[in-house]
């Protein structure tokens, strides 16, 4: 932030869209983007990550969050609660088993973000085939995350596993 106001970069700005975004504050993320847009209309790096941040802040702004120490779910309306608690206690496990097995446990909070059916494809711009996603964020279609079952905790481990060598990937870089 002390870069950019000292000297706007757009380069910076970016990168602190990215990461505002991983840290869930959509708000500040689209505040750099659209500075970017507005500066360097012709920025597509920029101008995509702007119309899938709006896409996704349009279908995700009613929606709620239930925390524990080391993820973030995200969900439309109150839901089911049974399993949103079932998905919260497989992640926790998960997170200690995959972590131990990776040795590696993100120090962030992983948001995992549960989208009615109907706008799954819509957000990700995946094909119907597709389970779920892991773009910085784990997300999931609603019905895909029924009561605790193994095709779910295989799911939830692979979208986790993602996370996790992603976050191990960023450790390498830095």
């Amino acid at each position: 932030e002390a870069v950019l106001r000292a000297r706007p970069d757009p380069d910076v700005a970016l990168l602190l869209a990215r990461l505002y975004d991983q840290r869930d504050d959509a708000e500040r993320a689209l505040a750099h983007l659209r500075r970017v847009v507005d500066t360097r209309p012709g920025n597509a790096e920029a101008r995509k990550l702007l119309a899938k941040l709006e896409r996704e802040r349009a279908v995700e702004r009613a929606f709620s969050k239930e925390a524990t120490a080391h993820f973030v779910v995200k969900y439309r309306g109150t839901g089911d609660g049974e399993a949103r608690r079932a998905i919260l206690g497989a992640l926790e496990r998960l997170y200690w088993d995959i972590g131990t097995r990776l040795g590696h446990h993100p120090a962030e909070k992983i948001i995992v973000i549960l989208y009615p059916e109907e706008r799954f494809q819509e957000v990700t711009r995946t094909h119907e085939w597709v389970s779920g996603v892991f773009d910085g964020k784990i997300r999931l279609p609603a019905g895909s995350a029924g009561a605790r079952t193994e095709p779910l905790d295989r799911l939830l481990a692979h979208e986790y596993t993602h996370a996790v060598v992603n976050t191990l990937g960023a450790l390498q870089d830095g």
